[in-house]
């Protein structure tokens, strides 16, 4: 959102008292270019330059998501989009996207199975890729050593243990 729409919203929410003065501030102060994406914690009556400071330099809100077991990734997409507005078009096509999958290291034509199911924390405005990494990571962690071992073991790869297991 622009900086002029930023500031319309935190008008009509009370966190500022008169916007052409937090406009000002902002002026001022050289911030009207550096806020940041993202939902953040805002007190009505905040002074401006607090309110400044907070999109800059404050913490965000995280978000919490469950991925419930038992899901394909579809619905995977369809949660990710419902809590953090990244298209689930863009989920499932990277779910299914050859040189994506290549570059988290798995061996397997998707990343279905692969996406643990977990309650996530994250920020708004992360990326779509983020957010599939961050799951695949969380598969390579929670996965047992010994899943690793059996299929190196057999010559098969772990894409191929979770297709015969589904």
């Amino acid at each position: 959102a622009s900086f002029g729409r930023v500031a319309d919203d935190l008008s009509e929410k009370g966190v500022i008292r008169d916007i052409n003065q937090f406009k000002f501030t902002a002026e001022l102060y050289d911030k009207t270019q550096k806020l940041r994406v993202g939902k953040f914690t805002l007190k009505q009556g905040m002074s401006h330059y607090a309110a400044l400071d907070a999109l800059i330099n404050g913490p965000q809100s995280y978000i919490s998501l469950t991925l419930p077991d038992g899901y394909d990734s579809r619905r995977f997409a369809q949660i990710i989009e419902r809590h953090l507005e990244i298209d689930s078009t863009k989920i499932v096509n990277l779910v299914a996207d050859s040189a994506f999958i290549s570059d988290l290291g798995i061996e397997a034509k998707s990343l279905e199975g692969f996406l643990y199911p977990e309650t996530y924390r994250f920020t708004f405005g992360i990326g779509a890729k983020q957010v599939l990494r961050t799951c695949v990571n969380q598969f390579q962690k929670m996965a047992p050593d010994s899943l690793w071992a059996a299929a190196k073991a057999k010559g098969w790869s772990v894409g191929d243990v979770l297709v015969m297991a589904s």
